[in-house]
């Protein structure tokens, strides 16, 4: 995907893990466009590891971040 898209960036805001299951927060900027502007796509990625660390499942959720001034709160996704 880099080769179609020159501004995509991947930002890891957090990342936590405890026994079999590592989540991981981010901000997939550029996902589906290359529009400087763009506002990104917020992630979770779960996976499930083996005994020998690799993974063995993945689910994922992923929403369109939108614009902070029609937001709710003013928390932020990340």
């Amino acid at each position: 995907m880099t080769k179609d898209r020159a501004n995509l960036r991947l930002v890891v805001h957090r990342i936590v893990a405890t026994g079999d299951y590592v989540w991981a927060h981010v901000n997939f900027i550029n996902l589906f466009t290359d529009d400087p502007q763009d506002r990104g796509i917020a992630g979770v990625d779960i996976y499930k590891l083996n005994a020998d660390g690799k993974a063995i499942e993945h689910w994922d959720v992923l929403q369109e971040i939108g614009d902070p001034k029609k937001a709710a709160h003013a928390n932020g996704m990340f």
